[in-house]
């Protein structure tokens, strides 16, 4: 593409660009960087609410300019304290309802869009808008809502489960069918995506994987992360570690890799399972390997830690 674009990238529960601190670049930053890099205008959207951090990042809606070519726009929601729960369902219906008034008003519209799902809402309400106004749309899927929640039913319970979420079975069939691509981080959830959609997967389809950028850490920056590491007992000893970054989600089975630390722990071998990140199965997991003094948890991490 050589001519300048405007792209408007919806993702809500990532770090942006104008967080403090040095966040990991997940989907949005990321693409947003790149688009820039590449000469195009970006408007990011995203939610007040700082999923990482469970803190708001401001109290209303707002607009941030980052730079002549980014554009932060983020969309009020009153937040929730867990992952799992009636909050969280609040929040995106909200988040939502908000976006949906903040488009209502818009006078402009992108070349072409890249919207995350889930939320479902938040994806339905600006990919139908998109679609309405016959802009291009990839919607990138990065957990199978809400498919997520009945499977783990039993199979007699899951008809009724679906029925009571048949809300979001239709708004998140909507989202993706509304979608003139979808994207996905691995071929079995662009698999599901598509079959949720109720179509084959098609060329403009693409797997994308979740990879970090190339980008310099200061040697100060790495210093500081080692100290930090010490003191949670990750030493540079050059033993042998395994390392998970990411959200705790159903998406993973971590109970493989737990019996592998137990299994390592008793046979004595000084192998070190270090699990990063949080979701809605750090407790459970952290249960799970209660008595491994071979696996260490530290949370949310930022790029030089990484």
């Amino acid at each position: 593409m050589s001519a300048s674009l405007t792209v408007w990238i919806l993702q809500t529960g990532e770090p942006l660009p104008s967080d403090s601190g040095n966040p990991r670049p997940m989907r949005a930053m990321n693409l947003a960087n790149a688009l820039v890099a590449a000469g195009h205008k970006v408007v990011l959207w995203s939610s007040s609410f700082y999923h990482q951090e469970k803190r708001h990042r401001t109290d209303c809606d707002d607009r941030l300019t980052v730079s002549p070519s980014l554009e932060i726009r983020l969309i009020a929601s009153p937040g929730y304290r867990r992952n799992i729960g009636p909050g969280r369902l609040w929040d995106h219906a909200i988040l939502g309802r908000n976006l949906a008034r903040l488009l209502a008003a818009e006078t402009s519209r992108p070349d072409v869009a890249f919207v995350g799902y889930p939320p479902i809402e938040t994806a339905a309400v600006m990919a139908r808008w998109l679609s309405e106004r016959h802009v291009p749309c990839m919607v990138d899927v990065k957990d199978q809502w809400p498919t997520i929640f009945t499977d783990p039913l039993p199979g007699f319970l899951r008809p009724v489960g679906r029925i009571a979420l048949a809300p979001y079975f239709y708004y998140g069939r909507r989202a993706l069918r509304d979608a003139t691509a979808l994207s996905a981080m691995a071929d079995g959830f662009l698999q599901w995506a598509a079959g949720f959609a109720g179509r084959a997967v098609h060329g403009m389809d693409r797997v994308v994987p979740l990879t970090a950028p190339s980008g310099e850490v200061s040697s100060a920056e790495l210093a500081e992360a080692g100290l930090w590491w010490d003191a949670l007992g990750v030493m540079d000893d050059r033993g042998q570690r395994i390392c998970f970054i990411g959200s705790h989600s159903s998406a993973f089975d971590m109970g493989p890799v737990f019996e592998a630390a137990r299994l390592t722990a008793v046979a004595g071998n000084n192998c070190q399972f270090v699990v990063c990140g949080e979701g809605e199965h750090t407790d459970d997991w952290r249960q799970k390997a209660i008595d491994l003094p071979n696996v260490c948890f530290s949370g949310w991490i930022d790029r030089a830690k990484i």
